[in-house]
């Protein structure tokens, strides 16, 4: 095995993986605002070849933002079966995750010196609709459940309903 390398390349060397299977342009903006606000902070994960492996939207936003350069990790300790695998995993595991609506309400309520509405819809008391789960935002399990995070969830750009 390889160790993994950290480093600063020419935002040109990273090739988007072809045959990226997620619909990532309705989240570039947010990406781009967050890049913005905070810094690059998460690395681009490619492979030996510079091939993305997980950050595709980062790279878009690099992009849409005129980056000249973009920080990368070199993931070449990896199968070729694990890093097609592991381009699913890293989408799909944020699809798994609920929200402790009232926990989200007092965390954006304590942050006073970031505008939060590039993220979510503050203006609205409910959080906007991109956090309410289908048939209405509710701090309780929704019926038949255990838990809160397994409401379903209405995607607000394609209208499909999940359960995380």
């Amino acid at each position: 095995m390889t160790a993994r390398r950290r480093l600063t390349v020419p935002i040109g060397d990273v090739k988007p993986y072809e045959r990226n299977p997620r619909h990532n342009d309705g989240a570039v903006d947010a990406v781009k605002a967050s890049i913005e606000e905070f810094g690059f902070r998460g690395c681009i994960l490619v492979d030996a070849s510079m091939t993305i492996i997980a950050g595709h939207t980062r790279l878009k936003a690099a992009k849409a933002l005129g980056m000249k350069e973009v920080p990368v990790e070199i993931a070449d300790d990896l199968t070729e079966d694990q890093v097609k695998a592991l381009r699913l995993v890293d989408n799909r595991t944020a699809e798994l995750s609920g929200w402790d609506w009232t926990m989200l309400d007092q965390e954006l309520d304590s942050i006073a010196d970031v505008d939060m509405s590039e993220w979510f819809d503050i203006s609205d008391p409910d959080l906007g609709s991109f956090f309410a789960p289908a048939g209405g935002r509710s701090d309780s399990p929704a019926e038949g459940t255990s838990d809160i995070h397994s409401a379903t969830v209405t995607c607000p750009y394609c209208g499909r309903v999940f359960e995380p």
